[in-house]
């Protein structure tokens, strides 16, 4: 099966379990409650994390396929032969029925979130989240031969961070709206969106840290090796989603608030002066504009670094790390 297949369908399984992660947190934590703005971008998230499930839920069933052909030498002809060796008498069958296990209680989750709107069911799918994210550290390089290892602990840390800040900025470019200014809606979620996404970063560059250092033996491996050239680029878009990250933060956030500021001082004399039933003026706008431009070019480089993560997820690392990929096809 080309290697084409087996990137895209990590890349599937990866951008929904980032989709479904950051659906959860923006709903939960960056849309304040109350207001009519706040429950139709609330019900819009609802959907949309119904449709991250699904790209999640058809990534999880294509790893399983490209697996199963890679661990069948190329060949689906006894497919249903394998399969059942694979699931039951493989660590990688084993990650994988409990990942689907986290897929039920996903779809459980939005089912009853849907119906109900109650918060512990949002708190459900993140835990089932996470787990997921447990199974796909534990067949990544980084996991170890017997069970936990730290360093699997360690990347999964890194998966859970690095999908809190991708998620949330997909889904707040897919959420905010700059004519919900007037209703406080942009300001709010915006000023909330900044220090989660400081703090997911933090874990992200430590953890990253950590597993680069595993995984390469020396700084000439980032341009000797096909690995550390995949990896120098995912640090590089990395770069470019911090370089957005700081110019919203410390450029288009301040000018957000100080228009705020200005609308709110001149609120009494504007509700009198123009009617309600008029848009809001393009220079209360032009802010939010700027700032959400920037957050969804963010968003285009975070799609880029799972590529990258996609790739190396399916490329073994320096030779020195050899050792452990041995330890990792032992395993399954």
């Amino acid at each position: 099966m080309p290697v084409i297949v087996h990137v895209l369908s990590t890349l599937l399984q990866l951008f929904g379990l980032v989709a479904v992660i950051g659906g959860v947190v923006v709903r939960s934590v960056l849309i304040p409650r109350g207001g009519s703005d706040s429950g139709k971008a609330r019900a819009r998230i609802a959907w949309l994390l119904g449709l991250a499930l699904l790209t999640l839920t058809l990534g999880v069933w294509l790893v399983l396929i490209v697996r199963t052909s890679m661990m069948s030498r190329e060949s689906l002809d006894h497919f249903t032969t394998v399969l059942p060796v694979i699931l039951l008498q493989t660590h990688f069958g084993f990650m994988w029925l409990i990942r689907c296990c986290g897929l039920l209680l996903l779809w459980g989750g939005w089912s009853l979130l849907l119906l109900t709107q109650k918060e512990y069911f949002a708190a459900l799918m993140f835990c089932a989240a996470a787990l997921i994210a447990w199974t796909i550290s534990g067949v990544g390089h980084s996991a170890g031969l017997d069970g936990f290892s730290w360093r699997q602990g360690v990347d999964w840390m890194h998966i859970m961070a690095a999908s809190l800040w991708g998620g949330t900025m997909l889904f707040a470019a897919l959420t905010l709206k700059p004519a919900a200014r007037q209703n406080g809606l942009f300001s709010t979620m915006a000023r909330r969106l900044s220090p989660l996404a400081a703090a997911a970063f933090a874990v992200v560059l430590i953890t990253g840290i950590i597993n680069t250092e595993h995984q390469l033996h020396a700084v000439s491996d980032f341009v000797t090796t096909g690995y550390g050239r995949i990896l120098l680029l995912k640090l590089t878009l990395v770069t470019a989603m911090l370089g957005c990250a700081a110019t919203n933060r410390f450029v288009f956030l301040p000018r957000l608030q100080g228009a705020d500021l200005r609308d709110a001082d001149a609120g009494a004399i504007d509700s009198i002066a123009r009617p309600a039933s008029l848009p809001t003026p393009n220079h209360r706008i032009k802010p939010g504009v700027s700032f959400l431009r920037v957050l969804r070019l963010e968003t285009l480089f975070m799609i880029g670094v799972l590529t990258c993560v996609a790739v190396l997820r399916h490329g073994p690392p320096p030779p020195h790390h050899m050792g452990m990929i041995t330890k990792s096809i032992t395993k399954t």
